[in-house]
């Protein structure tokens, strides 16, 4: 497992992206057992609560989802989309440093692929425990 920090900022915790859709999540859920082995989440934390920086937390959210796709919806299980993950760190703190840059913000960023504690989310009617 691959670890770069860097000084305070935002930080990326990438516990990445492909969710195998709603039908597939509605199982994981219902079963909740072992739903951490079926899925990888992706999280984004902000520098602060503040309007501005939570603003700007979605926007990298955004570009790393937008910049990434094309490698992910080539994926035909969840091990090679963590090999993805694990293999595009640098390209994914690339992006997250672009897109920061472009929105005027200065701040650092550190990307990390590993197990990691989430709270409990709500997508629209879709709950995923902690």
């Amino acid at each position: 497992m691959k670890r770069r920090v860097f000084s305070n900022g935002i930080i990326l915790i990438l516990s990445f992206l492909l969710v195998f859709g709603i039908l597939s999540l509605n199982e994981v859920y219902k079963n909740r057992q072992g739903y951490r082995e079926k899925l990888i989440r992706f999280h984004v934390i902000a520098n602060s609560d503040s309007l501005k920086d939570q603003a700007l937390k979605l926007k990298v959210r955004d570009k790393i989802i937008e910049s990434m796709n094309q490698k992910f919806e080539q994926s035909t299980s969840l091990e090679e989309s963590r090999e993805i993950i694990k293999n595009n760190l640098e390209e994914i703190e690339f992006y997250a440093r672009q897109e920061i840059e472009r929105q005027q913000s200065s701040y650092d960023v550190s990307v990390d692929f590993g197990n990691h504690n989430f709270p409990t989310k709500t997508y629209g009617s879709f709950t995923l425990p902690a």
